[in-house]
């Protein structure tokens, strides 16, 4: 048994080693091809559920998963049947995973596919970038918000963020035909409170396609994330690409706080990147900022550190991204900033 098992997982692993080699291959016959078909048929049947089916999945399968283990053992009083099945489906569970969605991170990467030279950012281009973004938040800040000091309230529920985010797709269309598709679907999480105190601001579930939001993260920040999850949702698996097409979508909005939102995510990078760098203009640049600015990202920081667990609970996501995106772990995000200079002026 166990030599069968070897000789499927030999299987598995060659065939990923190949197809990870093919980028234009993957990008021609299954990201534009065979991924969308699939995702198309999923999300029409599924659309129409209130709820995610992607969630009940998370809950639901390592129940049943443990009960056919606890079955098994009674049965055979062997742990290494129990060993077997875990390895069964295991193996079943990853060639899925990379055949319905995570073939995505072999497809040709998007610098290439918007010829795009994402080249290291010298700290002057950073501080160009910053006080762009700067510039353009404290203008919206003022046009949403009266009062200096508050932070923006957006004046819409769930559903309705939904739906914009779905129109701005559709509308940018025109400009940018990629990312047209004839279903965005993205639903609340019902895991909203669980995956607060993983970090987690939004996911896509890779077995039904589905998009989901933590809908108790701060509502300044979700308009971001839901054209992130979306850009996941497309096909884009890699963390930078969706952060990156989340902003261009965002800044194209015709939503001001959607606007909003996407510049104060990119914002949140750069000065990531100048506070590394140079402290001191960290803090010059920090200060030109309106209060009210400075009030939400003051909500993202109060949010995390009310959910922040007594030990480290990023090292598990920090592997698989390095395992599918080639050794840049969490830094995948960061990496947005690259997008960020080689497509502004």
């Amino acid at each position: 048994m166990w030599k069968r098992q070897l000789r499927r997982w030999a299987f598995v692993i060659l065939f990923l080693a190949v197809v990870r080699h093919a980028p234009v291959l993957v990008e021609r016959f299954y990201a534009t091809g065979i991924y969308r078909l699939v995702r198309n048929i999923d999300l029409f049947f599924l659309r129409w559920l209130p709820f995610s089916a992607g969630d009940l999945l998370y809950l639901f399968f390592p129940l049943w998963w443990l009960r056919q283990a606890v079955r098994i053992y009674r049965k055979n009083r062997s742990w290494n049947a129990i060993a077997l099945l875990a390895s069964d489906w295991s193996r079943k569970i990853i060639l899925w995973f990379y055949l319905l969605w995570g073939l995505n991170y072999f497809r040709l990467p998007l610098y290439r596919q918007w010829h795009l030279h994402p080249e290291p950012v010298a700290l002057e281009r950073l501080d160009t970038l910053a006080r762009r973004e700067i510039d353009s938040l404290n203008l919206l800040h003022s046009r949403l918000q009266g009062v200096d000091s508050a932070g923006i309230h957006i004046p819409y529920d769930f559903n309705r963020m939904r739906s914009i985010a779905a129109v701005t797709y559709r509308t940018n269309a025109r400009i940018f035909p990629r990312f047209s598709e004839s279903f965005y679907v993205i639903k609340p999480s019902l895991l909203s409170r669980p995956v607060s105190y993983l970090g987690v601001v939004g996911y896509l579930n890779p077995f039904t396609h589905e998009s989901q939001v933590n809908v108790e993260y701060p509502a300044v920040f979700l308009p971001h994330t839901l054209l992130h999850e979306l850009a996941h949702q497309i096909g884009y698996a890699y963390e930078n690409e969706a952060e990156f097409i989340g902003y261009v979508e965002g800044i194209h909005s015709a939503d001001p706080y959607f606007r909003y939102s996407a510049h104060l995510v990119a914002l949140q990078y750069l000065m990531t990147g100048i506070r590394q760098a140079d402290s001191v203009r960290f803090a010059e640049l920090k200060k030109q900022l309106r209060p009210g600015v400075l009030a939400d990202y003051r909500k993202q920081k109060d949010f995390i550190r009310r959910h922040r667990l007594p030990f480290d609970v990023s090292k598990p996501y920090d592997v698989y991204l390095k395992v599918n995106q080639r050794g840049h772990g969490l830094r995948s995000y960061n990496e947005m900033v690259l997008y960020l200079s080689a497509y502004l002026p």
